[in-house]
């Protein structure tokens, strides 16, 4: 066998494994109509002056959302927007949902520091802490939807790598190609997964108004469940739902009843 011929199955790796990252990392781009109402609305937020005109701007890139659009860009506008306004709770709410589009972005992670700091929230930015964040250190390098797009494209890559070993000549390349790609396939569905269990089955919430008495119950005639109120900013994650009050455990693992019109949740 030539040099060629040897090279020749590694290039093939190699060319999978970087449509493993170009498409991974592509995304549907809005329409006309959209693109043209966030740059209006990007415009509406520059000339922005007044804590009302920055609820406003938020209330537009809302909109947005509601209509479909799911975007980091978008969704870390209205963050920037709710802070103007001096919402200090729904901007962290939004900076947090933004993290999941846009994982590694410095200026978001500043922003997302400064609004906690704001607050007086110890809480983490990065949501890559303790032991399975050491474990899973490259959590975010890679966002939400990335991962299982590239899981996607990494299974298609060890299922050609396992073929072309059975009928090509190259079976001992392509075996030791369908290892390397089983090991990043492994990682890459184990990383998806802890988003996954995190995104789509743990349902978070962000306390949006101040001193928020939490109670033993879903009711105003319960006793309150600890001896200061909840304030602004405090981060949940949502246990249980009945009529208009949210069963919530906090970051301490303590748990109580808030009100639903006093958070937002996502």
């Amino acid at each position: 066998m030539n040099s060629v011929q040897q090279r020749y199955p590694t290039l093939i790796l190699a060319m999978m494994i970087l449509a493993t990252s170009v498409l991974a990392g592509c995304a549907s781009a809005p329409d006309l109509q959209t693109s043209r109402q966030f740059q209006e609305i990007e415009q509406a937020f520059t000339e922005a002056r007044s804590p009302k005109e920055f609820e406003q701007v938020a209330g537009r890139y809302q909109q947005l959302i509601d209509d479909g659009l799911q975007s980091g860009a978008v969704l870390y506008n209205q963050g920037n927007a709710w802070m103007r306004a001096g919402q200090t709770g729904r901007a962290i709410a939004c900076y947090r949902q933004a993290q999941r589009f846009r994982p590694n972005d410095p200026y978001l992670s500043a922003n997302l520091q400064h609004a906690l700091d704001t607050v007086g929230s110890n809480a983490e930015v990065s949501n890559n802490s303790g032991i399975l964040g050491y474990l899973f250190f490259w959590q975010n390098w890679f966002s939400f939807g990335t991962k299982f797009s590239a899981t996607t494209i990494l299974l298609g890559s060890l299922l050609a790598c396992l073929l072309l070993a059975q009928f090509t000549q190259y079976r001992t390349v392509f075996v030791r190609c369908s290892l390397a790609v089983g090991i990043l396939l492994i990682l890459m569905t184990a990383s998806a997964a802890r988003d996954w269990r995190e995104f789509e089955q743990l349902k978070h919430g962000v306390i949006t108004a101040d001193d928020v008495v939490a109670r033993k119950g879903n009711s105003d005639s319960y006793e309150p469940a600890f001896t200061e109120p909840l304030p602004q900013g405090t981060e949940f994650i949502v246990i249980d739902q009945r009529t208009e009050w949210l069963h919530v455990q906090l970051q301490d693992a303590l748990s109580a009843w808030i009100p639903q019109r006093s958070a937002t949740v996502y």
